[in-house]
Order: C-alpha cells, then sequence, then structure tokens
C-alpha cells in the first residue's frame, strides 16, 4: 500500500512537473509523518532519476521552534515572514483545527504565537535519514500508553518502521516507472 502511493506520488510529481515540495520534517515525534516523510523522499528520488526533473525538497520542523534560524551555507532555508493578513489566516487554521488542540497548544506555550509569524523550509538532504534513530518519542510515549493500558503494543521503529524503509529503498532501485 505504502509503495503504491509512493509510486503513484512519483508518477503525479512527473506529470505535473513540480518544481518543489515541502513536507514535514522526519523528527521521530509522529511515525506517521516520518512515514510520509519518507515516502515523499522515495517519490522525489525517483521522479528526479527517472525523469530528470530537478525537484527541490524542503522540510519544516513541528517540534523546534519555528522563529529559530537552523539555516547554513550547506544546508539553505527557505524564509517566508508573514504579513499580519496572512498570520491572521494562520492562527485561525491553527485554532480551528481540533485534532492537534493539544500540540498547538503546546507549541504556543513554548515558544509563544509570534514565533509562528516565519515559516522556515529547509532543504531536505537525506532520503532515509530516520532508519538509525535512537529511541524516537513516539516510542517513550507508545511505552507511557502501553504502561497505562491505553494502547497494547509499542509501535518500534525497528520493527515496524525500518521494514517499510527497506521496501521504499527497493523501490528507488526498480526500473519500471511509467507516467
Amino acid at each position: 500500500m505504502f509503495c503504491n502511493m509512493t509510486v503513484d506520488l512519483a508518477e503525479w510529481l512527473a506529470d505535473q512537473k513540480i518544481d518543489y515540495v515541502v513536507g514535514d520534517a522526519l523528527e521521530g515525534y509522529n511515525p506517521i509523518h516520518d512515514v510520509t516523510r519518507m515516502m515523499l523522499n522515495t517519490a522525489i528520488a525517483m521522479t528526479r532519476r527517472r525523469k530528470g526533473l530537478a525537484i527541490q525538497n524542503f522540510r519544516f520542523s513541528l517540534i523546534e521552534n519555528p522563529a529559530n534560524d537552523r539555516s547554513s551555507a550547506s544546508q539553505p532555508e527557505i524564509k517566508l515572514t508573514l504579513s499580519e493578513a496572512e498570520f491572521e489566516i494562520k492562527k485561525k487554521a491553527i485554532n480551528d483545527y481540533h485534532q492537534l488542540k493539544l500540540e498547538s497548544s503546546q507549541a504556543i506555550s513554548k515558544f509563544g504565537i509570534n514565533a509562528f509569524r516565519t515559516e522556515r523550509f529547509e532543504a531536505e538532504t537525506a532520503a532515509h535519514s530516520g532508519r538509525n534513530m535512537i529511541s524516537p518519542y513516539y516510542e517513550r510515549y507508545g511505552e507511557q500508553c502501553v504502561e497505562s493500558g491505553k494502547y497494547k503494543h509499542v509501535l518500534r521503529q525497528k520493527e515496524h518502521l525500518n521494514p517499510l524503509y527497506e521496501s521504499l529503498d527497493e523501490l528507488m532501485t526498480q526500473s519500471a516507472f511509467v507516467t
């Protein structure tokens, strides 16, 4: 399923002649965010290799302070400062997204609302850098949920995500890519 969706995404990127893509960073915080980042990296790599398209690949952090400058000469970033009108739209979107109310409230408490006035997109450099993450947050959180009885099992990077990452690696090496 994940590989099929990745091929579909690669085909769409090629068909639409996309110039750049922005997605969540691989941070070990939320496993589905990490999986989608890996799928995105694979789709972009496939499109670059098989179609010769120079798609730029950018990421943004969901857990770091958005006001902090993390750019370097070897890792450039795009920085956008929102106008008052744009910032009001963003704040409304944050408030209206009830599924992430806890996470957004925690981030605003931690960094302050003005930290979210700036959008920072860093160049993504590694296709599958999450494979060797030490103790991802989602594992520690899952362990707490198992202990409390909320979950029956902990989602583990080594057991559950790495096999998917290996399948995505294999997908990148296959020659078939039809659009």
